[in-house]
């Protein structure tokens, strides 16, 4: 079985940042034109979404999944960090989602189902398009191989 001989860690990626950030790009220029117009409030306003642009991007570059034989690691946080830890033998489905922009930029979004109590669905999200959900599959089926787990429904 083709599986990784070390850990794969995936992190959202820059075209993920910039679609999630383009909205607020967008407002933010047409406050930026109308600050011409209604110069103080709409220069506060452009403020708060310039902070909003920054800290969106910032919390997108700590997000990282580590993929190991057992575990997929999911960490996050900027001023406080979070670390999950998701057993491979508790996923029992996969989905694969790609809106039209994200199949022109070459990403997805890889969603797990689970038996995970505080993970029932896990998403990884943003992540470039790959065998990723291969990769997954082939790690469960040997987890619940070596851990003697049967599913159940």
């Amino acid at each position: 079985m083709n599986q990784p001989k070390r850990n794969l860690t995936i992190r959202p990626t820059k075209r993920y940042m910039i679609i999630r950030v383009f909205p607020l790009l967008v407002f933010l220029f047409i406050s930026l034109a109308a600050a011409y117009l209604i110069e103080d409030l709409i220069l506060i306003a452009s403020g708060v979404l310039i902070i909003m642009i920054a800290w969106q991007i910032i919390y997108l570059a700590t997000v990282k999944y580590e993929i190991t034989r057992t575990q997929i690691i999911y960490s996050r946080g900027v001023l406080s960090y979070e670390t999950d830890y998701l057993e491979m033998y508790r996923v029992k489905d996969y989905i694969k989602k790609q809106s039209l922009i994200a199949r022109i930029l070459g990403i997805m979004n890889f969603t797990l189902i689970t038996s995970d109590k505080s993970h029932p669905e896990f998403s990884m999200i943003g992540i470039q398009d790959s065998n990723i959900p291969d990769t997954v599959r082939k790690l469960v089926e040997v987890s619940r191989k070596t851990n003697r787990v049967l599913q159940v429904d």
